[in-house]
């Protein structure tokens, strides 16, 4: 997709030439669906929300970067997600909100120094 670098293209692409069925199996193995409202933190390229997005209600995808939020939208045409380009440290939900929140590889791109991250 365009709008994302060359390496950030080259990955997301790759990412999504593995099979769904691998992220939907794995999904589906940590309990993650028939819930309600599921928060995917770092959604990155979006494989993970697409998963979660067939398997539960509604999905709210988080990821910093605009161009891997611009490259999920351009492959899931799902209407049951959502997408934010922002930071994990300035997400404010009120408690309760989701059902769960699902996070892959992305605590290496948050400021665990920040005050008030535990």
């Amino acid at each position: 997709y365009m709008l994302v670098k060359n390496s950030e293209s080259e990955f997301c692409n790759r990412v999504w030439k593995t099979d769904e069925m691998i992220y939907i199996t794995r999904i589906k193995s940590l309990g993650f669906e028939n819930l309600d409202r599921v928060l995917d933190l770092g959604s990155g390229c979006g494989q993970w929300s697409n998963a979660l997005s067939i398997l539960n209600t509604y999905v709210d995808a988080v990821e910093p970067s605009y161009e891997r939020i611009e490259f999920s939208k351009s492959k899931i045409k799902r209407k049951n997600i959502s997408y934010s380009a922002v930071n994990a440290e300035n997400i404010k939900f009120k408690n309760d909100y989701y059902d769960a929140v699902f996070c892959y590889s992305m605590i290496y791109f948050t400021d665990i120094n920040k005050p008030g991250i535990k």
